[in-house]
């Protein structure tokens, strides 16, 4: 057992370096691994910006592996005087560098089973992000009788040589991205968890959804982190309305409006009001400060409003559709702002392309995923249903639903995307799904690592008669529930399932998951025989609502 414990400041050399971060060597029995997302505040590009080999540097333990004597380690963790200030460590950083022969191998100092493990206890995964577990489906794959089909529509989506290709900016977008705008929302980041305590959000659809689904999935729905994050401009609810404003008159508040034409109507409204409450407590300059959009670079009333009134600005990339935007400065800025490391996001989204670009349907799990569906829908199947057994996962759900619903639901086709929350809506939906009419299959997001933890303690008067659970861990209870509702549902309920399956929910993975559902429904789309990317049928309750409220 390891001397040290979770807090301790040690020092140690730099033995190994990875794109991912550096291997610290602090004795001859404890191996730690700083993560690129541990080294600085700042937007960090390239590790060995900060270190090279036989660097001597201070850290701070952050976690422990006691039974492998591995330790995750954080520099910007540590007191200011300790820390890393800028690039090749700045003045306040000692550093004492050992001679080190410069043809030494990176990973030469340490044993592959020992970064294999310091990977896992950080969650960095290599390959098998996500899995797709189809024998549940009741149906038989034939891969070769689609196949063609397949890299049909893939070659042609990369070759940007298909219907909506003007909207296929995000399919590469994870090796596309500028590294100098991710810096500058790195920076803007943290001037408003320093200067704030409040964050609102004012969009609607996709300009909330998928930074709300990310922020919400990792910090869970009770986050002891100080910035507030609040979802304004996605309702008409006078309620709610009501409610949010008078929240915020006692908050020291910052607005991040987000709309590409600037003329979204529930955006607009909402971003006139907040305006309005801002108008009232500052100065116009200060009122400006405290406004950020994130609108289109060149058209549009937001951009203008940006020009007149010098807000800062983020631009909604022109071949991006809504739905598709949470790798673009509509999902990184909230993301990065709920310190939720964005670098790490976007790394997951790079490893699913790295990993998707292929057509292959044996080894394309996202591919799998878009014809299994195609198929239980041609097999007369109407919903699809969205399973996790996660409360935290409901917003992830409702971006999910966005994706899909708006991308397929055209010219009298498509799934309806559905989600339900278990154990908790087997006590209300449960009975539908497994005796009601067979309309739906399920799709389960299944975690094989649960973020938390909390094991049930014995009771001495055992007044519940729990203590046969005692010692048991909750996720282990989850896992029964999900185990025994997919045997119920399968064998008795005759329902189709899905198994989608990833190692832990943290920014890497989650980054990943969501590039995967984004290939998933580009493909599916596709192989319904529709564009994935416009949506002409919500311009007609606008028009209708126009014409009631007597717009001209």
């Amino acid at each position: 057992m390891t001397k040290y414990k979770i807090g301790d400041v040690v020092k140690g050399e730099i033995r190994g370096l990875q794109h991912y971060g550096a291997f610290v060597q602090i004795d001859e029995n404890l191996v730690g691994l700083i993560h690129i997302s541990e080294i600085s505040e700042r937007f960090v590009r390239n590790v060995e910006d900060y270190f090279q080999l036989g660097d001597i540097i201070t850290v701070k333990i952050i976690d422990l592996d006691e039974s492998q004597n591995h330790a995750k380690l954080s520099i910007k963790q540590l007191p200011d005087s300790d820390r890393i200030g800028k690039k090749k460590m700045g003045n306040n950083f000692y550093r004492k560098r050992k001679y080190v022969n410069d043809k030494v191998d990176y990973f030469s100092a340490l044993e592959e089973s020992t970064m294999e493990s310091l990977n896992k206890l950080y969650g960095e995964v290599n390959e098998g992000i996500v899995k797709i577990d189809y024998s549940h489906a009741k149906i038989v794959l034939n891969f070769d009788q689609y196949q063609e089909k397949i890299n049909d529509i893939h070659e042609k989506m990369h070759n940007k040589d298909i219907e909506g290709k003007e909207y296929l900016g995000w399919l590469d977008l994870p090796y596309d991205y500028s590294e100098k705008e991710v810096a500058s929302i790195y920076d803007v980041s943290n001037t408003i968890r320093n200067k704030y305590d409040t964050l609102v959000v004012c969009g609607i659809g996709g300009s909330y959804l998928g930074s709300r689904a990310v922020i919400e999935a990792i910090n869970g729905l009770y986050s002891d982190d100080k910035m507030k994050i609040v979802y304004f401009g996605n309702t008409f609810s006078p309620t709610y309305t009501s409610q949010v404003l008078e929240y915020l008159k006692n908050r020291n508040f910052i607005v991040n409006v987000i709309s590409k034409s600037g003329t979204t109507t529930e955006t607009a409204i909402a971003f006139r009001m907040l305006k309005q409450l801002l108008e009232s407590k500052y100065t116009k300059d200060e009122v400006n400060s405290r406004i950020i959009a994130t609108t289109d670079k060149d058209s549009g009333l937001l951009r203008k409003l940006v020009e007149e009134n010098c807000y800062q600005s983020f631009v909604i990339p022109s071949n991006i559709g809504g739905r598709y935007s949470v790798f673009t400065p509509v999902g990184l800025l909230p993301i990065a702002s709920a310190n939720i490391d964005v670098y790490d996001f976007l790394l997951g989204a790079k490893k699913a392309y790295k990993d998707l670009l292929d057509s292959d349907l044996k080894s394309n799990p996202a591919y799998q995923y878009a014809l299994v569906r195609y198929l239980l829908y041609k097999k007369g199947y109407a919903v699809e249903t969205l399973i996790n057994y996660e409360p935290h996962f409901a917003m992830l759900a409702e971006w999910w639903k966005q994706l899909f619903g708006e991308s397929e639901g055209k010219q009298g086709k498509g799934l309806l995307p559905d989600s339900v929350i278990f154990s908790t809506d087997l006590h209300s939906l449960g009975q539908f799904i497994q005796d009601g009419s067979k309309i739906m299959f399920e799709t389960i997001l299944k975690s094989r690592n649960s973020q938390f933890d909390v094991e049930i303690k014995k009771d001495d008067k055992n007044f519940d008669e729990l203590n046969y659970l005692s010692g048991v861990k909750m996720s282990y209870i989850n896992e029964q529930a999900l185990l025994g509702t997919l045997s119920a549902h399968e064998q008795e309920g005759n329902v189709p399932n899905i198994i989608i399956e990833y190692d832990k929910m943290n920014a890497f993975n989650l980054g990943y998951l969501l590039y995967f559902f984004m290939k998933s429904c580009a493909m599916s789309g596709y192989l319904l025989g529709v564009n994935p990317f416009n949506q002409p049928g919500v311009e007609i309750y606008k028009r209708n609502m126009f014409k009631l409220l007597g717009k001209v």
